[in-house]
C-alpha cells in the first residue's frame, strides 16, 4: 500500500513539473509615449494643469488585459497584463501628451498633498475602451477642461473612434490600438487648452 502511495505522490510531482514547464510566460503591456508635434511648441513654463480625474469603466479596473467577443461578452486574457493600473498608465500617457504639445512642465495629477496654482484642470470619462480580437478597438469618452479651482467648465468634447487591431491572436495589436486612441485624445485635450490659452492672452492684452 505504502509503495502504491510513493508511486502515485512520484506521478503527481512528475505532472505538476510538466504543468509548470509548459505554462505560458506572463506579457506585460503599457501605453507607448505619445507623440511629438510636428511642429516645435513654444514653452509656456508659467501654464500649469492638473489632471484632475480620469473615469474608466469598472470592467477595465483589473490588471489582465479585457476584449470583447460579441456585444454581451467580455474575455480576460490570463497571460496579457498592463504592467500597472491601467488608471495609471492613461494618467500618465495623458500628463506626457500635454507636456508635450503645450510646452509646460507644470503638469501634475490631482490630488496633490499641498496646494497648487493652476491654470486649468482636466478631467476625463470613459464610456467604452476596449477591442474585438482581429477586428476594432473602440473607444468612447468625454472629456472638460475646467478653470484652475475646477468650478467652472471651459472646454469639452467627445473622442468617439475605432482603429484596427492586427491579427486575431496577438493582443499586442489591441495595446496599440488603446495607445493610439489615448494619444488622439491627449492631443484633442491639448488642442483645446491651447486655443484656450490664447484666447487668455489676448484678453490680457486686449484690457492692458
Amino acid at each position: 500500500m505504502s509503495r502504491k502511495l510513493a508511486s502515485f505522490g512520484v506521478a503527481l510531482c512528475i505532472l505538476g513539473l510538466v504543468a509548470c514547464a509548459t505554462s505560458q510566460p506572463t506579457r506585460l503591456h503599457t501605453f507607448a509615449d505619445p507623440p511629438m508635434p510636428e511642429r516645435p511648441v513654444r514653452p509656456d513654463s508659467r501654464l500649469a494643469i492638473g489632471i484632475a480625474d480620469i473615469a474608466l469603466p469598472d470592467y477595465l479596473d483589473r490588471p489582465q488585459i479585457v476584449t470583447r467577443t460579441s456585444a454581451t461578452r467580455m474575455d480576460v486574457a490570463e497571460f496579457d497584463r498592463w504592467v500597472e493600473s491601467l488608471d495609471a498608465i492613461t494618467r500618465r500617457n495623458l500628463l506626457q501628451s500635454l507636456r508635450n504639445h503645450l510646452g509646460t512642465d507644470k503638469i501634475v495629477i490631482l490630488p496633490q498633498s499641498r496646494p497648487v496654482r493652476l491654470d486649468y484642470q482636466v478631467a476625463v470619462d470613459v464610456t467604452r475602451f476596449d477591442a474585438v480580437l482581429g477586428g476594432e478597438m473602440t473607444l468612447d469618452a468625454r472629456w472638460l477642461v475646467l478653470d484652475g479651482a475646477g468650478d467652472q467648465v471651459l472646454q469639452d468634447g467627445r473622442v468617439l473612434l475605432s482603429l484596427p487591431t492586427g491579427e486575431a491572436t496577438d493582443l499586442q495589436g489591441t495595446v496599440d490600438a488603446m495607445s493610439e486612441g489615448w494619444s488622439r485624445l491627449g492631443t484633442e485635450v491639448s488642442s483645446a487648452i491651447s486655443v484656450l490659452r490664447g484666447s487668455a492672452r489676448l484678453g490680457q492684452a486686449t484690457a492692458n
